[in-house]
């Protein structure tokens, strides 16, 4: 049973983030947080599908495996630093700038 969940979750994970990346295209406002949440969503659903296809076909790869995971946190920790970073300019009152 755990056998057949493994690709299953990936593959929902997968499908979850490219909705994700479609909802903020749809919705585009061409600003960094937005460009960042795409390209974060994108990885993610590639990084999804590719463990899934691992699980599934049992192809070992990981040289890109490594590249994928370190991509997928890489976009979402300069989506995060980006997202702080705005809203750290918007709490600072500006006579303290």
């Amino acid at each position: 049973m755990s056998l057949i969940l493994v690709p299953v979750s990936y593959a929902i994970a997968s499908l979850l983030f490219l909705i994700l990346a479609v909802l903020v295209a749809v919705g585009w406002r061409n600003r960094l947080q937005n460009n960042l949440l795409l390209l974060a969503s994108l990885v993610s659903a590639i990084w999804a599908g590719q463990i899934g296809y691992h699980a599934v076909t049992g192809a070992f790869s990981a040289g890109l495996l490594l590249i994928i995971e370190v991509a997928r946190d890489a976009t979402w920790l300069v989506f995060l630093v980006a997202v702080l970073g705005k809203a750290g300019k918007d709490v600072v009152s500006p006579s303290l700038r």
